[in-house]
């Protein structure tokens, strides 16, 4: 009897005891599985890196225009910069970082001969190519330290471009080689994938302050088409690349 009594009080005693712990689930019996907040970015004061970029320049108006008749022109088909640059970047109190960029653009267009289109077998055209490099130095000011960081920033710099005129029927053309300024303004973000890596977007308004020209037809020629080139182009410019920082 006395150990009848014995187990029930004990039975009695844990039941107590289980109910008034706290509720657990099966979470709780095997630890939490909650992480950490964890964040990429370590936000250094000072830090030294580059990027490659690919990037694209959509022109805002023409680039240049031509004209069959000496008068009346018209934008050659539309067409946009396919480009590449790379960067090297410095950064101060983490917020402000400034950049050097080198890039190189390329642009291609042509249209069509209206006054022999229906006579000449194959078609003719005439052409327009453009290249240029341009060297920037800018800044950017990043307004967070979070692992996407939006930016504004600028850059001016120089821009070596060459020009040329041409037609696919003919060996006359024109040539020019200038350097002139440009300059952009920009607004991107930059997502980091590891703490000195991550990945670049941005956008910005870019002009190279070239200057108007034309129009130019091959000497002692009627009958070819004429080229007047636009005066600081403006363009749209989209890039997207990989920055690391060393």
């Amino acid at each position: 009897m006395p150990c009848r009594l014995l187990v029930i009080l004990l039975v009695l005693c844990l039941h107590h005891d289980l109910m008034a712990a706290p509720k657990r689930d099966f979470k709780g019996l095997f630890g939490s599985y909650r992480r950490e907040r964890f964040t990429e970015n370590e936000a250094r004061s000072t830090d030294f890196g580059m990027d490659f970029s690919l990037s694209t320049l959509l022109p805002v108006g023409s680039i240049v225009q031509s004209s069959e008749s000496g008068s009346g022109y018209t934008p050659l088909n539309y067409a946009a910069f396919f480009d590449a640059e790379v960067s090297f970047l410095l950064s101060f109190g983490y917020h402000f970082q400034t950049f050097l960029s080198i890039g190189y653009y390329d642009y291609s267009t042509r249209k069509e001969n209206a006054a022999t289109s229906s006579t000449a077998k194959p078609p003719q055209f005439h052409d327009f190519d453009m290249t240029a490099i341009p060297i920037l130095l800018g800044a950017r000011y990043r307004f967070g330290t979070e692992d996407i960081v939006p930016y504004l920033g600028a850059g001016v710099g120089m821009a070596n471009v060459h020009q040329k005129a041409y037609y696919e029927y003919s060996s006359e053309f024109d040539d020019i080689t200038q350097n002139v300024v440009a300059g952009q303004l920009i607004a991107g973000l930059e997502f980091y994938v590891s703490s000195r890596v991550g990945l670049r977007l941005e956008m910005s308004g870019f002009v190279m302050a070239l200057p108007a020209g034309g129009p130019w037809t091959p000497s002692g020629t009627t009958s070819f088409p004429s080229f007047q080139y636009s005066g600081s182009p403006i363009s749209v410019r989209y890039a997207s690349g990989l920055f690391w920082l060393f």
